[in-house]
């Protein structure tokens, strides 16, 4: 609905460009700031085991606008090479078309030495802190520290509906699942682990 009114309305275009440019550059004065980093939360059911993913859905003009500044770096440039999934090509695939290839292989070899690891995060974005991603924001990407500032340098809001009501609680650190901008400031805030990963593996 963003993109209709945009491109059907010249005073709403520049609006919202005002808007985006005082976002992505964390300017002073930016109208209703803490509705525009508030999220409601919802529980996603996990159905393959007994759990909940908590889903951030923010402010449809804060989301419009991460989008967009992220539409201005190109991830492949930030990440190692084995780190799949944001802005490489074919997403997650090539990991998946790489263990269905080595597969037939390894069930087949005379020697017992193969097989599979799988590590995973349990609340992946809720793991690292706030001050950690900076940095890395920081030195990767210093031209993504503005919208980095207004979206996670103060606590925001996250609306939960329990019986009916409508509850409050701060987000202070971490990111939030549901945010466009997290998979990316993530993923730069985990390249040393990567690194490190990369290098016991190969013996580097």
């Amino acid at each position: 609905m963003l993109k209709v009114v945009y491109t059907s309305s010249t005073e709403f275009a520049a609006m919202f460009d005002a808007l985006a440019m005082g976002i992505a550059n964390d300017a002073d004065g930016v109208p209703l700031r803490s509705w525009l980093i508030a999220s409601r939360l919802l529980p996603l059911f996990k159905n393959y085991c007994d759990g909940l993913r908590p889903i951030a859905i923010g402010e449809a003009f804060g989301r419009a606008v991460a989008r967009w500044v992220l539409t201005s770096v190109n991830p492949e440039a930030h990440l190692l090479p084995e780190q799949f999934g944001v802005g490489s090509p074919g997403g997650v695939e090539p990991i998946v078309f790489s263990v269905n290839d080595s597969v037939p292989d390894m069930v087949h070899s005379d020697n017992d030495t193969g097989g599979f690891m799988q590590i995973d995060f349990s609340n992946a974005y809720n793991t690292i802190s706030r001050k950690v991603l900076a940095e890395a924001v920081c030195s990767e990407t210093p031209s993504l520290r503005g919208i980095f500032r207004f979206f996670y340098n103060t606590p925001s809001a996250l609306l939960v509906q329990v019986d009916g009501k409508m509850s409050c609680m701060l987000s202070a650190e971490g990111g939030r699942q549901g945010d466009p901008l997290m998979p990316f400031f993530f993923s730069l805030a985990i390249k040393p682990l990567g690194r490190e990963v990369c290098c016991v593996i190969c013996g580097c």
